[in-house]
């Protein structure tokens, strides 16, 4: 219910909801629905609100969550990728290239180097070091998750169009205007 308030627009309702939510996993000794709600408040207050302090800190007590909940490769990969878009969008590049990193390479684990699973935290990787002013390092990024995308879905799947979109950017800023 959080999720489809919050896809809607109706960030504050999200909220009360997902409060809630991590409220009753809490008292019913659910540890996997503590951990995926309360990384989904972490990603309201960054994402929804752009409440950096406040998600940083939440941060303790969404990694005790996971933790409690066994470490699951897919909330640790939720969670990297979050604390990577925080840092990269507050500024500590050295930060968000260390968790952009640390999610990739636990979605990798989880997943497969090649599976077309691992393109988002691929995709963040390269928004990082695009953003930091690695150029390289984020068209190699891009075009590996455009070629994943592609081989896994075909020439028409509609996430390649994000793919190459995000390739097209790191070749603007590298001002490679034919390509």
């Amino acid at each position: 219910q959080a999720k489809y308030l919050f896809a809607v627009g109706r960030a504050d309702e999200a909220r009360q909801a997902n409060d809630e939510s991590v409220l009753l996993s809490e008292a019913n000794r659910d540890d996997t629905g503590a951990a995926r709600s309360l990384v989904f408040a972490l990603r309201l207050l960054f994402r929804g609100e752009r409440d950096a302090a406040a998600a940083r800190a939440l941060l303790p007590r969404v990694e005790a969550a996971i933790a409690r909940a066994g470490n699951r490769r897919s909330d640790r990969v939720a969670l990297a990728s979050l604390q990577a878009e925080l840092e990269r969008d507050t500024g500590d590049a050295d930060a968000a290239r260390t968790h952009a990193a640390r999610a990739l390479s636990l979605a990798e684990q989880r997943f497969g180097p090649e599976d077309a699973r691992i393109v988002l935290p691929l995709q963040l990787q390269a928004s990082v070091h695009l953003r930091s002013g690695d150029v390289p390092t984020a068209l190699s990024k891009h075009a590996r998750a455009a070629t994943l995308i592609e081989r896994a879905g075909g020439p028409t799947h509609p996430a390649l169009a994000t793919a190459l979109d995000g390739l097209g950017h790191s070749q603007y800023n590298d001002d490679r205007w034919q390509e």
